[in-house]
């Protein structure tokens, strides 16, 4: 019998269960809760918006969300803290691009946010219960929770989770932050949570954050049920074994053109579009090719 020099065994041995390790930590908890609205759903990126004049609609304001319950669109928006710990409807860290002003959203109280007009319109920046409200459990909608690297994810979690308690409709969770994921995994069981995730490396990042992100090693953590990942990159090696050794749900976004949608709809159940209206016969047809 051949008999290999321990270094050699070592290495066969860590060469076996790098792999190993990459497919487990990859996956999501065996269990997921049933979200039946995810698949095939069209949601409108912040709400059907449109920054430009007269600015009665711009993202992740009252007014787009209308204008995507109006179309029976899902709507994806963004949460966060206020200075007073508040859950208000925004995007951006900073009020520069839709207030023009470079103070941080969290520097703020929600009422001083709520006196702001986004890109100088007739929409304040709302509060996530207002958000609520005006859909009223009409469409589905993913809740985008930000939560940057310098804030306890646990207080703005459990906040989120309690207004989410008391909402009559059909929701989904989705963060880049792998402690949210994991805090709703464990705290909210029966929510269906997603990972945030993008091909990092190809863009230029670099660090050990990015690379457990493109890697969607973040994974090991947060035990996700759906991965929603950067839909030009539908080809990353990470994403191609969550969707094809899991079979495990993804979302795409954001899909800005009927070509970009038609070119990925194979690759992504859930589809998060703005800046367009998509074709809903060609998805239909999809459908009923797949029968």
């Amino acid at each position: 019998m051949l008999k290999l020099h321990p270094s050699i065994t070592i290495l066969l041995i860590i060469s076996a269960a790098i792999p190993l390790f990459f497919i487990y930590s990859v996956g999501g908890r065996s269990h997921r809760p049933d979200f039946p609205e995810f698949y095939g759903l069209l949601c409108a990126h912040r709400g059907l918006f449109k920054n430009a004049a007269p600015y009665d609609r711009p993202e992740n304001s009252l007014g787009a969300f209308r204008a995507a319950v109006e179309a029976g669109y899902g709507i994806e928006l963004d949460v966060r803290f206020s200075r007073d710990k508040k859950l208000v409807v925004f995007h951006d860290d900073t009020l520069k691009r839709l207030c023009g002003e470079d103070i941080r959203v969290c520097d703020l109280t929600a009422d001083e946010l709520a006196s702001r007009r986004i890109l100088g319109g007739t929409e304040h920046i709302p509060l996530f219960r207002e958000a609520l409200d005006v859909i009223g459990g009409a469409v589905p909608i993913i809740v985008e929770i930000k939560c940057p690297k310098d804030e306890k994810p646990v207080p703005l979690c459990k906040a989120v989770a309690e207004m989410l308690d008391g909402y009559d409709g059909p929701y989904c969770v989705e963060s880049f932050n792998p402690k949210v994921v994991r805090w709703f995994r464990k705290n909210r069981p029966q929510v269906f949570i997603g990972q945030l995730s993008d091909a990092f490396l190809r863009d230029g990042h670099r660090g050990a954050d990015y690379f457990a992100m493109h890697h969607l090693l973040v994974n090991l953590a947060g035990r996700p049920d759906f991965v929603a990942y950067n839909c030009r990159h539908a080809d990353a090696a990470a994403f191609r074994v969550w969707r094809n050794i899991y079979r495990s749900p993804a979302a795409a976004w954001t899909v800005r053109s009927q070509k970009e949608l038609d070119a990925i709809r194979d690759y992504y159940d859930c589809y998060i579009f703005e800046g367009f209206i998509p074709d809903e016969n060609k998805m239909n047809e999809n459908k009923n090719d797949n029968k």
